[in-house]
């Protein structure tokens, strides 16, 4: 299977989230993500990708649909939480939009272990 990077709003990471997993099928398709995601709002710093992936249980996401996300509080982080499958031989690219977003952490997670790690955002230098 192909690995799948994937950047949003503040964070994302891949790992079982009580959903089904969104099957990628057709690297041609536009797959809506952040509907079928889940957000866990935070303080800045408050919660670790470690704790996240020994702890899973200790934190309550809930469905991203329908919620108010603001990128520029200060005051506020997010972790979303995505699963998604590869059912293609053929590599993804996944494009979400992050404007005016300061600094982004992108998780892809597999076996309950950090497999690769992403920065970006407005602070970030290309």
């Amino acid at each position: 299977m192909k690995h799948i990077f994937l950047f949003t709003l503040v964070f994302l990471f891949r790992v079982s989230c009580g959903a089904a997993p969104v099957p990628l099928r057709d690297p041609a398709q536009t797959y809506d993500l952040f509907r079928v995601s889940s957000l866990l709002e935070v303080r800045p710093g408050q919660v670790s990708i470690d704790s996240l992936l020994q702890s899973p249980g200790r934190y309550r996401f809930v469905p991203t649909q329908n919620q108010l996300i603001r990128p520029n509080d200060h005051q506020k982080a997010y972790w979303f939480r995505v699963e998604v499958t590869n059912e293609t031989p053929d590599d993804f690219f996944l494009h979400f939009v992050y404007s005016g977003t300061e600094r982004i952490i992108v998780y892809e997670v597999a076996d309950n272990r950090v497999v690769a790690t992403r920065s970006l955002g407005r602070l970030v230098p290309e």
